[in-house]
């Protein structure tokens, strides 16, 4: 379904700002180069107004909207194996280089590790990442909110804590920015995006497939492998 068709079947529930997103997107010729920051600078409004106009089509978030966009384009580019082999390749020389000593110290002394994924294409990859290092007998809980994380705040001393950012737009809490408040505890970032508002030990920022190609759903192919990788190499180290 095309963007045009979702705005004819969900029209009765666009506010004024929603008409102006559409109007603004409807006119733009490259959907590849798009941010949601840009989008809602050119269109004046907040970026939770672009996830909700992207909820209210029935998308995800943001990379899904942007995805289906460029899938429609005459001279989409499909993925092909080589697209697949060109990322794998990128994900695990990236973690096989990356000097992973202190995350594993942090993972091996601590009997916890929290995971904050807060949209549902983060959650799949912390149900991915509990699934892959479950072998390590460690108490893995998954925190699907700010509000989840501000609960459990208090049982995260000498613990580790795995930032999951892919598509959420939700500001984190002022918590992640206040060394005060994470000085015991271990915080990993794991994402794709460059800038990420929070302290953070390690940041490991995985190769993605949506630079160069196209996918027609939000995807975490490069994260699941990143994350297999970590855990190889932990049981190597």
């Amino acid at each position: 379904m095309t963007l045009q068709e979702r705005v004819q079947q969900y029209a009765n529930q666009f506010s004024n700002n929603d008409w102006l997103i559409f109007q603004y997107l409807t006119n733009y010729s490259k959907p590849s180069q798009l941010t949601i920051q840009a989008l809602a600078k050119e269109c004046h409004v907040s970026t939770t107004t672009i996830f909700r106009f992207c909820q209210k089509l029935d998308f995800t978030g943001f990379s899904e909207l942007k995805a289906s966009m460029i899938y429609a384009q005459p001279d989409k580019k499909r993925l092909a194996r080589e697209d697949f082999k060109k990322t794998y390749h990128q994900v695990v020389d990236y973690i096989d280089h990356y000097d992973t000593s202190r995350l594993f110290k942090a993972i091996k002394s601590s009997e916890k590790i929290f995971l904050l994924a807060r949209s549902e294409l983060e959650l799949r990859l912390a149900k991915d990442m509990q699934r892959i290092f479950f072998p390590l007998g460690k108490v893995i809980v998954i925190l699907p909110s700010n509000q989840s994380l501000m609960q459990h705040l208090n049982q995260m001393f000498s613990s580790v804590l795995v930032v999951v950012k892919i598509d959420s737009l939700a500001e984190f809490p002022l918590v992640l920015k206040n060394p005060q408040e994470l000085k015991n505890i271990f915080v990993a970032l794991l994402s794709d995006f460059k800038e990420v508002a929070i302290l953070a030990d390690e940041r490991f920022y995985i190769p993605n497939l949506y630079d160069d190609s196209v996918m027609p759903i939000p995807h975490i192919t490069s994260f699941t492998l990143a994350v297999e990788m970590l855990y190889l190499k932990l049981q190597l180290n």
